[in-house]
C-alpha cells in the first residue's frame, strides 16, 4: 500500500492493491468511514451510511458519489434483488450464497436462498459483522474501487430492512450526492484495518527470497546441494514449520552490526542480508534476514550444512520498492556509502 505503481508489466502494470476485509478512516469527529488505499495514502470510497435515523454520505471525491447515487437509483429501483455472501473453505471450489430479495411495496423482503459456485452477476455484496471483536460500525452501503456495491450490517439491523431504507430515501441520496462540494483533507486521522493473517505461509514466502537470492549469488548449482532440502520442503508444504526469529532493529543493542546494516538502508528500501558462518565438521551455515517496508528484522536459517561458498559474506540486497531495482552490495561497499563515518 506504500508503492504507487507496480512492476512494469506492458499493458497490465498497475498499482500494487491492499485489499483486506475493512478498512476504514477514523475523522476527528468521530465515526468510521469506508476507505481504500491509493499510492499510499487512504481514498473515501463513496458511501452512505445510517446513523440513528439519519443517512450521510461521505466520499474522497464529488464525481465519485455522483456516480455511484446514479448506479443506487437503478439498482434500488428493481423489486428483485440478489445479496450474495462469499463463502471459502480451503481448497474446496467457493460457494456464493445468494439472498434473493422482493419488494412488496413497502419493505424488501427475503424470499429465498441460493447456491452456486459462480458469483451472480449485479448483486449486492453481503457483509455481515457479528464478531464483536470487530471495529463497531454503523450500517452502510458503499463501493469499491473494483465497481462492487457492499452492504453491511451488524447482527443488530437486518439486510433487508437496511436496503428497505435505502430506497424509501433514494431522494435523499441523490440530492446529497449532487450537492456534494469539494472537502478537504482529513490529517492525522486513524486507519483501522481488518484482515486475515497466516504468519506460517508469512514465513515461507520469506524463506522463499532467500533461497532464490543464495541461488542468483551462488548458482543454481550451489542451493540444488541436499542441504538445502529441507528449507526446500518447508517452504512447499510448512512442513516442518520454519523457524523465524523477528525483531525491531531499534531494540536491539546499538553495537550489534546487524542492527547497524538495517538501520543505515536508506527510505523506501527493503533490505535483504545473506550471512554464512563456517562451523567444523557440518559446513557452513547460512543465515538470511530482511526488513521489508522499514518494519521489522526476520531472519531463517537456510541450511547449516552448506558446502564451500566462493562468494565473500555478508552480501546485502537493497531493493528500491517505488522504482522497483535492486542493487547487490558487499559488505565492504555497504559500509562505504552507508555506514561511512
Amino acid at each position: 500500500m506504500l508503492q504507487s505503481r507496480g512492476r512494469d508489466r506492458g499493458k497490465s502494470t498497475s498499482a500494487p492493491k491492499f485489499q483486506p476485509a475493512s478498512l476504514v478512516v477514523v475523522p476527528p469527529e468521530g465515526g468510521a468511514l469506508e476507505a481504500e488505499i491509493r499510492a499510499g495514502r487512504p481514498h473515501l470510497l463513496p458511501q452512505f451510511t445510517l446513523e440513528g435515523n439519519r443517512l450521510q454520505g461521505s466520499g474522497s471525491q464529488a464525481i465519485e458519489m455522483q456516480a455511484f447515487s446514479k448506479i443506487l437509483q437503478v439498482v434500488l429501483g428493481k423489486n428483485e434483488m440478489l445479496l450474495v455472501e462469499k463463502h471459502s473453505a480451503g481448497a474446496r471450489p467457493a460457494e456464493y450464497i445468494a439472498e434473493r430479495y422482493v419488494w412488496d411495496g413497502q419493505n424488501y423482503q427475503k424470499a429465498e436462498q441460493l447456491i452456486s459456485h459462480s458469483a451472480p452477476k449485479g448483486c449486492i455484496w453481503k457483509d455481515q459483522r457479528n464478531d464483536a471483536n470487530s471495529l463497531k460500525q454503523p450500517p452502510r452501503i458503499f463501493q469499491r474501487s473494483g465497481g462492487q456495491i457492499m452492504a453491511r450490517s451488524g447482527a443488530d439491523m437486518l439486510f433487508g430492512e437496511l436496503l428497505s431504507i435505502l430506497r424509501r430515501n433514494i431522494s435523499a441520496i441523490r440530492a446529497s450526492a449532487d450537492n456534494a462540494g469539494p472537502g478537504g483533507p482529513i490529517n492525522h486521522a486513524p486507519v483501522g484495518v481488518e484482515m486475515m493473517a497466516d504468519f506460517g505461509k508469512r514465513a515461507r514466502v520469506l524463506a522463499k527470497i532467500g533461497v532464490n537470492l543464495c541461488a542468483f549469488a551462488f548458482g543454481e548449482t550451489f542451493v540444488r546441494h541436499s542441504s538445502f532440502d529441507n528449507i526446500k520442503a518447508s517452504i512447499l508444504s510448512g512442513t516442518p514449520p520454519i523457524h523465524e526469529k523477528t525483531h525491531a532493529p531499534q531494540s536491539l543493542p546499538e553495537n550489534d552490526d546487524v542492527a547497524k546494516f538495517f538501520l543505515a538502508a536508506p527510505q523506501r528500501h527493503h533490505l535483504c542480508m545473506l550471512d554464512s558462518v563456517f562451523v567444523p565438521g557440518m559446513g557452513f551455515t547460512i543465515v538470511f534476514s530482511i526488513r521489508l517496508y522499514g518494519g521489522a528484522i526476520s531472519s531463517f536459517v537456510i541450511t547449516r550444512s552448506a558446502p564451500s561458498i566462493t562468494m565473500v559474506a555478508p552480501l546485502f540486497m537493497l531493493v528500491d520498492y517505488m522504482e522497483h531495482k535492486i542493487n547487490l552490495l558487499s559488505k565492504a561497499r555497504f559500509i562505504s556509502i552507508y555506514l561511512k563515518s
